[in-house]
């Protein structure tokens, strides 16, 4: 059970997510050479997950994601994520959606890019101050 709620995590939600994230740019009807034109680093690092996930063979992907009974679990509590997104998004609520950065990325141990910059700046004004 431990097993397959991690599959579900690093294998279901990844390619529901990615395929999802396919799925909408495709129903947006905007044209692929538009969105690399106009697309953000961010979009720039999703892209090739979306094209890795859609060029994998359909055939194997869709029994990881829908015979695997955690799997329904893991989206459940993906959508729910992204239902509190979307009121975020519909209220202008930009406190919330920072607050809720700010708890995922201490959970995963991520720094901010801020703190990254501030470490490195540190770092050569300590690199200086030995010279």
């Amino acid at each position: 059970e431990h097993h397959d709620r991690l599959m579900a995590a690093v294998q279901g939600l990844t390619h529901l997510s990615t395929l999802a994230l396919g799925l909408a740019i495709m129903d947006s009807q905007l044209k692929p050479e538009e969105l690399d034109t106009f697309s953000t680093t961010s979009f720039r690092h999703l892209k090739p997950q979306i094209i890795r996930t859609l060029r994998q063979d359909a055939d194997l992907i869709a029994p990881i994601v829908t015979l695997n009974p955690q799997v329904l679990e893991a989206v459940k509590t993906w959508e729910a994520r992204v239902g509190d997104l979307r009121r975020m998004v519909e209220n202008g609520n930009v406190a919330e959606c920072a607050d809720l950065i700010r708890q995922a990325r201490d959970y995963l141990g991520v720094s901010s890019e801020t703190q990254e910059l501030r470490e490195l700046s540190k770092a050569r004004k300590s690199a200086k101050a030995g010279t």
